[in-house]
């Protein structure tokens, strides 16, 4: 009989892949918000959070320099949608928002990817 002793040690770099989501807050008035960025060769996804309402349609489009990207959006009791597929460089993602929250929006590119340049827009309706 051994005695063992456990320690789980969370660091927010860990826990979200690669850095906290970003906060997105749109103007006032403004119904879409456009993203710069890029995913490291083989890095974690990117992460955008943003508060939204009941009913709104959010719509995400990514259109990517190197590799495809897989766009998912998830709520904040783990509900999650993810795109079917990409159109070649570019993808599309359109969730109807079943209860007003924060909802996070991941993007993410095939492990074997380079490094891959994106824009994309979130689009509220």
């Amino acid at each position: 009989h051994a005695d063992y002793s456990l320690a789980v040690l969370l660091d927010t770099a860990t826990a979200y892949g690669s850095a906290p989501p970003e906060r997105v807050m749109l103007d006032a008035g403004a119904d879409a918000a456009r993203l710069d960025g890029a995913l490291d060769a083989g890095g974690g996804p990117r992460q955008y959070v943003l508060a939204l309402q009941a009913a709104q349609l959010l719509s995400v489009v990514v259109h990517s320099s190197g590799a495809p990207i897989q766009i998912a959006v998830e709520d904040q009791a783990g509900q999650r949608w993810v795109s079917e597929s990409t159109d070649g460089l570019a993808s599309e993602l359109t969730v109807q928002i079943p209860r007003a929250g924060n909802y996070i929006v991941t993007l993410s590119a095939p492990l074997a990817a380079g490094q891959t340049n994106y824009q994309a827009t979130l689009l509220l309706q």
